[in-house]
């Protein structure tokens, strides 16, 4: 089993959370999904570690923090409210956040509630549906969606640094 954190924060209600942090720079913190930990992103931290300060932490009940009770509810507020604690405790803030599942409407739900905490988004799979749709979703509101994303475009969006160091154009 791959090492676990090297260190851990308090959130604004108790609940310790552990992470692991490595290299410096601009601060890139990995937010991983539902079923999994930190550990998810052990592979991806000493790589960006050349180049970023990375934080890769296990979010809210995901090992090695204290499991849910059985009987608890699990509103996405706390994982939004614990991911805004973690960038202020370690001063990582605004920065670049990269979500894979739940992690990634995470990270998408701070940066809407709390943009200052971010400076670029990377989500890998997210589970964003029900930004767009009233479920279950008419045909009509299907098909005018797509068109209505096309119409008012993406806002540019900067992807970083290369490993040599010059500069990305925004996409």
């Amino acid at each position: 089993m791959a090492e676990f954190s090297s260190g851990s924060i308090v959130t604004r209600d108790g609940t310790t959370l552990a992470y692991t942090e490595r290299g410096d720079g601009e601060t890139l913190v990995f937010v991983h999904g539902g079923v999994s930990d930190q550990r998810t992103w052990n592979g991806l931290l000493d790589f960006f570690a050349a180049s970023y300060r990375t934080i890769a932490y296990s979010r809210r009940y995901a090992v090695p923090n204290a499991p849910i009770d059985p009987t608890a509810d699990d509103p996405m507020q706390v994982h939004v409210d614990d991911l805004a604690d973690l960038i202020r405790d370690r001063k990582a803030g605004p920065a670049h956040i990269a979500g894979h599942s739940w992690g990634g409407f995470v990270a998408l739900k701070l940066a809407i509630q709390e943009p200052e905490l971010c400076k670029s988004l990377v989500l890998i799979e997210p589970p964003v549906l029900t930004l767009l749709f009233d479920f279950p979703p008419t045909p009509a509101k299907l098909l005018r969606t797509p068109l209505q994303i096309t119409q008012n475009g993406p806002r540019p969006c900067q992807t970083g640094r290369r490993r040599n160091g010059a500069s990305r154009k925004s996409v």
